[in-house]
């Protein structure tokens, strides 16, 4: 006899369904999710990248301000790069499990050297990586994150609204999003064995620095996080550690009174010539007071993992016990409730009758769930015995009833 065989490949960048039969070989291109979105934030890209970002697609929605498309069969033809030369930001999302969070900036607008300290090149994970690169005429910051089992996406549509906001607080200097990035392939239960131990020399990990404000995070970090499924224990750990975030801005007249005459000229002509978005966010981000700051002190994954432990212990524990809490709670309600019903045991039995004389199907459903109250409270005083004697007599006068009978068999 033939035996029927299923495999799923990819081929040519696509995922298909092979079934082969003796020799014969079927190939059915799978249905699946990729969501592409690319957006501009600091004003329309050019002309030129316009009419690249209409090449890579004809079904896409393309505009000056934002690229998307879902592709549920084939596959993206253009170059993300490319398009990020252009857009200021960008995510894609999958049904199996990938993600891909970016930003770019002009070149030499980030710390590529702090940046680096971000970057996951350690064995625990390899699942998220951070990069800067300045290929192209971009420096561009990459979140990537790939776990079948951990991520499973179901609309990538809107996730680039709740993230954009990340592109802005790098400007700012703020990189918690980058330390975010690192913790995510952290595991606590890896990290801190023997190889982490006092004196295993090179094997030891030492934490990046953790920037301040990471008890507070804003709605961009938190999304972030979420969507690339950061340890939440290990994340509380890491505030620990950290430092109390500063949010103070400089008064606009003190930047401005700082300015050159031909400065301000220019960002009026600029204003004037319809760029005023643009000249409010570069204000804007003048305004943030930059911080002096001494570095964090390092502390190696032994004990950040350490800690993270610790917390997720007292959480469980404490999940635990309110778990218990609540469950005394409704069995105290439940024996109230089951007293009440022996109580008025007399009335219920009449109403249970009264249901089964209806002969609707409503009516015995509703009859069949008081004589299973009755059944719960006759056992809770003891009196099981009674009740089957009860039950042989309700049995009796409905036995011509078989759908009622058929709902009562188990009592």
């Amino acid at each position: 006899m033939e035996t029927k065989e299923k495999l799923t490949e990819k081929i040519n960048g696509v995922r298909v369904r092979l079934d082969a039969i003796g020799r014969e070989r079927k190939v059915v291109v799978m249905s699946e999710y990729q969501y592409y979105e690319f957006v501009a934030v600091d004003g329309p890209i050019s002309d030129e990248g316009l009419k690249y970002a209409r090449a890579c697609s004809t079904r896409a929605e393309v505009s000056p301000y934002r690229w998307s498309n879902v592709y549920e069969w084939g596959n993206f033809s253009g170059s993300v790069e490319r398009l990020l030369d252009y857009y200021d930001a960008h995510v894609y999302v999958t049904n199996w499990g990938s993600l891909t969070f970016a930003v770019g900036f002009t070149p030499g607008t980030l710390d590529a050297d702090l940046i680096r300290q971000y970057e996951d090149e350690d064995a625990y994970g390899s699942i998220l990586q951070i990069n800067a690169s300045r290929k192209r005429s971009r420096q561009t910051v990459w979140w990537y994150r790939h776990d079948e089992e951990v991520l499973d996406w179901e609309d990538g549509d809107g996730l680039l609204d709740h993230l954009i906001g990340i592109r802005e607080e790098l400007l700012s200097g703020d990189y918690r999003a980058l330390f975010i990035g690192w913790l995510a392939t952290f595991d606590i239960y890896e990290v801190g064995g023997e190889s982490e131990e006092e004196g295993a020399g090179e094997h030891v990990l030492i934490v990046p620095e953790i920037p301040a404000g990471m008890k507070a995070l804003t709605a961009p970090q938190a999304s972030l996080a979420k969507a690339i499924q950061v340890d939440p224990d290990l994340l509380e750990a890491a505030s620990e550690f950290s430092g109390a975030k500063d949010s103070e801005l400089i008064p606009l007249s003190k930047v401005l009174s700082k300015m050159s005459v031909i400065d301000v000229r220019a960002y009026l002509k600029r204003v004037g010539e319809g760029d005023g978005g643009r000249v409010c966010r570069e204000l804007n981000r003048s305004r943030i007071m930059k911080r002096v700051e001494a570095p964090s002190a390092s502390i190696s994954g032994s004990a950040l993992a350490a800690r993270a432990r610790e917390i997720r212990d007292t959480r469980l524990r404490k999940e635990r016990e309110k778990a218990h809490r609540n469950r005394r709670k409704r069995e105290a309600v439940r024996k109230r409730h089951l007293q009440a019903v022996y109580t008025d045991a007399k009335s219920i039995w009449g109403d249970a009758d009264r249901l089964a004389a209806e002969c609707r199907v409503k009516s015995y459903d509703l009859a069949a769930a008081k004589l299973k109250e009755l059944r719960d409270s006759y056992n809770l005083s003891a009196k099981d015995a009674q009740f089957q004697g009860r039950l042989a007599e309700f049995r009796k006068r409905w036995s011509r009833r078989p759908a009622m009978m058929q709902r009562i068999a188990k009592l």
